[in-house]
């Protein structure tokens, strides 16, 4: 047990913004160490530990950020903690069957055990879905060591990253059965190897990429408090917020010849009546079409709820250019609670200014392989992503947290993965532009309002991964599961009988 907790702490410790992202490549090693050789129910019970310590860390910040709006973000807090060390159980399952029953090298299981699971956890829960700081995630730190992602994925380097630990693990075990001294310094050469390999092609793929232009953007960053954004007032303060700001986005999309004027989610609260009349004169002032993250109404089982939503206004008027399908589990999405948020329809890149299609992604669906590999296959030619991340950081100190900086690299993966450029605008930061390789550039300064101008930048055609690399993250937990069962079964074939059994 010991190995859970100080791998789920490795794992903090690795997470964005800390510099010691290298600490992924070791983080899973004592718990490897931990449960080599142990039985069924221990395997398991590490699993369990391993993901409720790391995770309950890692989500510190929705009670962190939520608890000054309501005590329900802690229940939120813990039901998302319970899920997730679920599925650390199932991940101690899966390592006890791997390398116990069916006797596959511990490096393997390990990555094959790991990968599933969190490729479970961002897809196959329903509206428990919470693809969020996958283990390869502190690797864009360093854009060259994420650059396979354009081949394999986001699932592909955490496999790879697991493969590491797992090699770590065999270096120092003691056990008997573990490799010979010749035999760990081949495998140490052999992992050296595989990360400088992959850093140089990573630096190759940097310096010889071809980007190509897809305009400018301007983006206004209202940074209104969380507190104004909230109770009778919060509409007329939003408004107010971003109307101070427009002349400044006039002239900046005027000097730049901006295709647009980006504006974060929320940045007009509601929905209410004046939501249609505002937008229009928002863009009147700006002189430019705008992007705007709004909340719509829109008709659901229990009646018409609110949608966050993404809007493309032009002169015609507004229409809806993505609705949020990815909800914030017990966040957005409360169980049995008509006052909580209702995911909309997927829709695909809207063509903005006659011959550029934007695929939209609100906050957290950053974090989502699958709806950025959706506007990718929908001809997407860039990447717009619009948050709030004042849950994340603004005064008082106690409320700032890591996830701040955790949710802009997401859509650093998220560009590498399509080969598309991307812009990111939140209400307080990080706004910024992001390369098809990975690269950020901040554009306004973190928490205070401002104007920055976007330059974006993208590539011509698809990348392997949306090709057909993303088969990878896909087929691996089929495949664990599978071999898994098959094993357990196996092996309680082949346990000896009881010759005195039945007199």
């Amino acid at each position: 047990m010991q190995g859970a907790a100080a791998s789920a702490l490795l794992l903090v410790l690795s997470a964005p913004p800390s510099p010691l992202f290298w600490l992924a490549f070791v983080a899973l090693t004592p718990f490897t160490l931990g449960v080599r050789r142990a039985d069924r129910p221990n395997c398991v019970r590490a699993g369990a530990l391993l993901f409720a310590l790391h995770w309950g860390l890692a989500l510190l910040w929705i009670p962190q950020a939520g608890l000054r709006v309501g005590a329900w973000t802690l229940a939120a807090w813990l039901a998302l903690t319970l899920t997730l060390t679920l599925l650390g159980a199932l991940f101690g399952y899966f390592m006890h069957a791997l390398t116990e029953r069916a006797r596959w090298p511990l490096p393997l299981a390990l990555a094959l055990a790991w990968v599933a699971v969190e490729v479970m956890r961002g897809s196959w829960l329903g509206p428990l879905n919470f693809p969020w700081l996958g283990m390869a995630l502190p690797l864009t730190a360093i854009p060259e060591l994420i650059q396979g992602a354009s081949i394999v994925g986001e699932a592909g380097l955490s496999f790879g990253v697991a493969l590491v630990a797992g090699c770590g693990a065999l270096l120092l075990s003691a056990e008997s059965g573990a490799p010979s001294r010749r035999g760990r310094w081949a495998i140490g050469l052999a992992v050296t190897a595989a990360l400088a390999g992959a850093w140089a092609l990573g630096h190759v793929r940097l310096t010889e990429a071809s980007l190509v232009p897809a305009g400018a953007f301007v983006v206004v960053q209202p940074a209104v408090p969380l507190v104004d954004k909230r109770g009778p007032a919060a509409a007329e303060r939003s408004i107010s917020a971003v109307e101070l700001l427009l002349d400044d986005a006039r002239a900046a999309a005027a000097e730049s010849q901006a295709r647009a004027i980006v504006l974060p989610e929320t940045a007009l609260e509601g929905p209410g009546p004046e939501t249609g009349a505002t937008l229009q004169r928002w863009r009147a002032t700006a002189g430019v079409d705008l992007i705007a993250g709004v909340p719509l109404e829109l008709e659901a089982d229990r009646g018409v709820r609110r949608s966050n939503a993404v809007v493309h206004v032009t002169k015609q008027g507004a229409e809806a250019i993505r609705y949020k399908v990815r909800l914030v589990p017990g966040v957005e999405w409360v169980p049995l609670q008509s006052s909580s948020w209702v995911a909309g329809p997927r829709l695909n890149p809207a063509l903005i200014g006659g011959d550029l299609r934007v695929g939209a992604l609100v906050c957290i669906e950053s974090a989502s392989v699958s709806e950025a590999l959706h506007h990718a296959r929908g001809g997407a030619d860039l990447l717009v992503n619009v948050t709030n991340d004042s849950w994340l950081a603004e005064p008082p100190w106690w409320t700032r947290s890591a996830a701040f900086a955790q949710h802009p690299a997401h859509l650093a993966m998220r560009a590498v993965e399509t080969g598309l450029g991307a812009v990111r605008v939140g209400n307080n930061g990080s706004s910024e532009s992001v390369t098809p390789l990975g690269q950020r550039t901040p554009i306004v300064p973190s928490l205070r309002p401002g104007v920055g101008v976007a330059h974006v930048v993208t590539m011509t055609g698809s990348t392997a991964f949306v090709s057909a690399g993303w088969l990878f993250g896909w087929l691996i937990p089929w495949f664990t599961l599978v071999a898994s069962v098959m094993a357990s079964r196996r092996a309680r074939a082949r346990l000896p009988i009881d010759p005195d059994l039945g007199r």
